[in-house]
This record gives C-alpha cells, structure tokens and sequence, in this order.
C-alpha cells in the first residue's frame, strides 16, 4: 500500500483486539487480512505492481505523502463514516512518539541488542504466562519486538494463543507519566514482578528506557528553524576567526514567547527542587554581520535517598544539563543535553562492529565518560561522547631507611662482632598528571564515530577542538571548524559553518566541566553549594578567587572565558558540576574539606601544606649497614 496506509494499517495492527473486531466490522464476515513486511530490496516491485490497481480502483494518487505542520490529532479532518470503531487517527499520534524513541537511536539497528531484545520479549511473554493477572510495562527494546511480532497478525495470534491460552492484547494508550498514574504503579509492579519471577533485576536495561518526546510546539518551530538554517547557508563564504564574548552569569530568562514552548533538551529544569545555573556568551566576527548566541544551562536536584544521578555534587545531584545556539532572541537552532545509559548502551551490549557504528558508554568509566545528543532543528543529528583520560594524583615518594653499621668483634675478649643491617630502598614518588578530553562524535541515525582531534599545548589549558563537519551528514556541511577552548576563538569558513563551530566548541566545553575532576567539598564547609563563606570561619577567603577546587596542576578553569560560560568554575563559591576526586586520594589525606591555592592546599582550619601540587619525591636509598667482622677464635682452652 502507499506509506501513509501502511502506517495506518501498521498503527491498528498495534491493537490486535481493535483490529480483528474492525475488519470483521468492515469486510462482514469471518475473513482478517494477514500482514507481513516486506524486505527493503523487495518494496520497489511490490509498489509497480500495487501502484496502477491503487489508481484505477480508488481514483486517487498512490503517493501523497509531503510536508505536513505539526498539528495534534484533534485539529485533523475527520475521516468519512466508517465501521472502524478504533481511533486510528490518536492511535498514529501515539506512536509517532514511540517512533521517536526508537528510530532515531542507532543501535536499535545493531544485532546483538536486538538478539538480546528477542530473548527479553520472550522472557517478558513467560512473565506474563506465570503471572496473567497483572499488567506489565515493557521497555522499549521489548516493546519493539513485541509490535514486529504483531505485524505479523496470524502468526502473533495464534503464537500468544498457544501459549497464554488466548491472544494477547497491547495497549498503548496508557502514556501518563505522571507520580501515581498507572503507567507508573504498573512500572513498579512489573519490576517487582520480574524480580520475584527470575531472580534478577529487570527489565530496565541500558539503551532502552524513556527518551523524552518532541512537543508539538517544538515540532511547530521547524519551520522557523530550517528557514534561519536556510539564510545562513545563503550567507557569503571566507574564512574566518569568531570570537566569543566573556560570559555572563545568571542572565535574564528567555525571551516570554519561549515559554509556551515545551523544549525536549531543557526537561531537566522543570520542576528542579534544587538549583540551576544559567551562562551565556556570544560570538561575533568583525567580517560577518551574523552574530551567535550560546545559552548553557545545569540542574542539581537535592538527593533524595541513594541517588542514581549522573554526579553528585555536594548535597545536590548534577541531573541535567543543555546548551542552545541561536541567533540572538531567536528560538535555538541547534541544542545539545546530557543523556546517559537510559538513552545509550553500554558497550558490552553491542558488538565489536557495532560499538565503532553506534554510541555507547562504558560502565566501568562511570563518571569519567559523558554523553551529549545534538538536534538540529527538531532533529537528532549526533551523539557525542566525552572521555576524561589520564589523570592522576601525586604519590608523595617514601624515604629510605638508613642501613646500621656492624660492630667489630674483639680477639681479646673472645666478643664476636655484629654484622650490621642493610637499610631499605626508599620508593619513588611519582607527579600528578592533569589529564585531558577525549571526544568521540556518531552521527545519527548510524554512522561510523569519529575522533575529534583535540592539541593541547600544556597541561594547564584546555584543547584546541578540529572537527570536520562531514561527520554530521548534514547538506551543506564539508570542511572542518577549529574551536579553541584555550582561546575562545572559533575558525569557520561560512557563517553557517561558526555556527557548528560554536556547538562543537561549547559541548567540548559543557564535557570538560562536567568531567575535569575536583575536590568535593562536604558538610559543614562554610562554601559549599554556593553560599558564601563566614567572614568570621577559617574559609572566609574562599570567596577569593586565587582559591579554586581545581588543582593547581591541571586546567583552572576561571582562566578561560568559554569553560566559565560553560558553567565552569569562576570561585570555589561558584563551582558547579564536575567530578569529585573522593576521600582519601591525597596521601591519606581527606580531601572533601580542601581547597587549592596557588601551590598549596588549604583545609578549613587554616592548615596548609605544600607537598599535593608538586613531584611526588625521591624515596632515597637506604644504604648499606657493612658487615661487623669477625672477632677472631678464642682457641680451645685444652
């Protein structure tokens, strides 16, 4: 059939119930057409043969498809009367958001996560079996393989019949996430059950929870998008250096029209019991008229019980963070937000093949790796993954022990000597390294991933970021960009092309925030979490900023205008997200109560020492203790 029936036809085929009663309805007599997918490499001449009977039995175009605005549901010609009693028009609707969630991440193509989605589904339909009173909620890789196998109507009803004792039905009207709606008693239900049927916890699994959905008041800005999109690509090409602004803390909230708009990126500010911090800078060139915005936004939500989120920092959990690009006062063009293992996999999940096409995360990194997703326009467009590699703290080397000489032993007294004792080598300390970020950008849906290059001429400042913007797949993009994150420079060839450059420059930026480690401070600390210290307590110049989290061997982040736009570090009193370096890691030394001065590290009763910033020092030989001699033979006294 044309595309648009066939995804009426596929959106009814979802309610097996409706459609077996519906085409009973309509044909009126005991006869359900059957339904099966055809292969790609088969569609074309399925489509010559259907496509003339098509036109000359329903005087109509086979193809129709075009543009369309985004509308909800109820805002759409009705269709004529029909005997179909199931909605098919809310039903299309409904699944336009599941579409979302799983055609445009990748690896919903890769084939180990769907052999192992197969497996889940099955295990998911035992469940059922061993419980049929309840009503379970799969997740998405689950529900995947449960609509391909209703697709295939026949076979699905008689399958589920088989083994349930009758065909099981899907419902997928049931989309209220609200606290207490049943979507959400059901969700815990079903945890409860899986874990009490396998022993295991489940269903919840990496790459397959809840992606958010695109509102249509978002969808309704594409077209203003593409249209800016379309002027920029119009604008005249030369090479160019931008510059972007100092940034400005705590800005203004967006213009009033944005409000009606219910942003995807921007879902972790709402309802935030905690705090957010808001930055912006702009980027301009003195040979384009074209000037660029960034708006960089994080969400700490206080902790409620053992959080799961993605950092905590302090009494807060870091839950969110974005960045929009826009022309001033102009909606955003292109966004980019955090996500984490509910939108990605972990590598383990994914072949060899499939972890260079496909994002994923690996568990054992934790907090060292982060994610970005980049739309363009409404769309997804790119994955990129931030690495931080190759930190250390300094390991203060351990002195040597001195050898004890011997004593001689003495022929007349018949004493013998003593041989000494050999002295221990000391062990070498080793220095701190600063480490650096490691990016990795996969276009969407599939691609192979690629490195950005990142030079990074001292430890103490961040990289320079090239990245050639054919990666993205997008018209109109070829060439590479240079972002300078030391600098705050972007070099572009169009205007279009800064305006990636400022996204690739930022996200680099957000990802080196999020992940340059840093003292965690910790409870009781006069300036932790924003509030300012007491004047009369030992931290009282914490509100300096020569103090910093930061240290003193690695990139400080105040120094540098777009890590500071990027929600980066302006005081100890400022700081916002990152990761925590822990207890314990300096020497023995407890770090949550510390922090960093020029070269020294500074506690919060005023005690400072020098020896965290430096070399970790020579342990020294111990030395040899020589022997004692011998005392000679007394002789036998006969």
């Amino acid at each position: 059939p044309p595309l648009d029936v066939e995804w009426i036809w596929h959106c009814h085929l979802l309610s097996p119930k409706a459609y077996r009663r519906d085409v009973q309805l309509v044909v009126g007599k005991e006869l359900i057409f059957d339904h099966a997918i055809p292969k790609a490499s088969e569609r074309a001449g399925m489509v010559a043969k259907t496509k003339p009977i098509w036109e000359s039995f329903c005087h109509e175009p086979f193809e129709v498809l075009g543009p369309a605005p985004a509308v909800q549901s109820s805002a759409v010609e009705q269709p004529p009367a029909t005997k179909i009693q199931y909605d098919l028009a809310a039903a299309a609707e409904r699944q336009m958001s599941f579409n979302y969630q799983v055609a445009y991440s990748g690896h919903y193509m890769e084939d180990k996560f769907l052999q192992a989605a197969v497996g889940r589904y099955i295990r998911f339909l035992d469940l059922k079996k061993r419980r049929p009173e309840g009503f379970y909620v799969p997740t998405y890789d689950i529900d995947l393989i449960w609509h391909t196998h209703q697709l295939h109507h026949r076979a699905y009803f008689d399958e589920t019949t088989e083994l349930l004792g009758s065909m099981l039905n899907h419902d997928d009207s049931v989309n209220d996430r609200e606290a207490g709606s049943k979507l959400q008693t059901s969700w815990q239900d079903t945890r409860s059950a899986w874990q009490s049927a396998f022993n295991e916890q489940g269903p919840t699994i990496a790459g397959g929870m809840w992606r958010g959905n695109p509102s249509i008041s978002e969808l309704a800005q594409r077209d203003r998008q593409e249209s800016a999109f379309a002027k920029l690509a119009e604008a005249p090409a030369a090479r160019s250096t931008w510059t972007t602004s100092e940034p400005t803390l705590d800005p203004p909230d967006w213009p009033t029209e944005w409000f009606d708009v219910q942003w995807l990126h921007a879902r972790c500010l709402q309802g935030v019991e905690g705090r957010k911090v808001v930055r912006t800078c702009t980027m301009s060139s003195g040979s384009s008229p074209v000037e660029f915005e960034a708006r960089i936004a994080h969400a700490l939500q206080k902790h409620r019980g053992s959080p799961n989120d993605f950092q905590r920092q302090g009494e807060f959990c870091h839950i969110g963070s974005f960045l929009e690009v826009s022309r001033p006062g102009e909606p955003p063009l292109v966004t980019a937000h955090l996500i984490g293992s509910e939108q990605l996999p972990y590598a383990e999940q994914l072949a060899a093949k499939g972890r260079k096409q496909f994002a994923s995360l690996v568990k054992a990194k934790g907090q060292t790796e982060a994610a970005l997703l980049v739309r363009a326009a409404g769309q997804d467009v790119a994955v990129i993954v931030g690495e931080w590699v190759g930190f250390s703290m300094p390991v203060p080397g351990v002195p040597g022990v001195a050898g004890t000489s011997g004593t001689n032993g003495d022929p007349q007294t018949r004493t013998k000597g003593t041989k000494g004792v050999k002295g221990t080598r000391g062990i070498k300390g080793k220095p701190p390294a600063a480490g650096s970020l490691k990016l990795r950008v996969f276009p969407l849906p599939g691609g192979p991933g690629v490195d950005a290059r990142i030079e990074q001429a001292e430890p103490t400042k961040p990289g320079d970021l090239t990245i050639d913007l054919g990666v993205l797949q997008r018209p109109s993009l070829t060439g590479s960009i240079r972002a300078s994150l030391s600098t705050g420079k972007v070099e572009a060839d169009s205007p279009l092309h800064a305006l990636w450059g400022l996204v690739f420059g930022m996200s680099a930026a957000m990802l080196h925030v999020m992940l340059q480690p840093k003292v965690e401070p910790v409870e009781g600390v006069p300036w932790r979490d924003g509030a300012a210290p007491d004047a009369d307590s030992a931290c009282a110049a914490a509100a300096s900023s020569a103090l910093t989290l930061y240290p003193p061997w690695s990139v400080q982040q105040s120094d540098f205008r777009m890590l500071v736009a990027a929600g980066g570090e302006v005081s100890v009193a400022t700081a916002v997200v990152g990761v925590p370096l822990g207890v314990g890691v300096l020497a023995g030394a407890a770090v949550g109560d510390r922090i960093f001065q020029g070269r020294s590290m500074r506690n919060c009763s005023g005690d400072a020492s020098t020896g965290y910033g430096g070399c970790g020092g020579c342990g020294g030989c111990g030395g040899c203790g020589g022997c004692g001699g011998c005392g000679g033979c007394g002789g036998c006294g006969g």
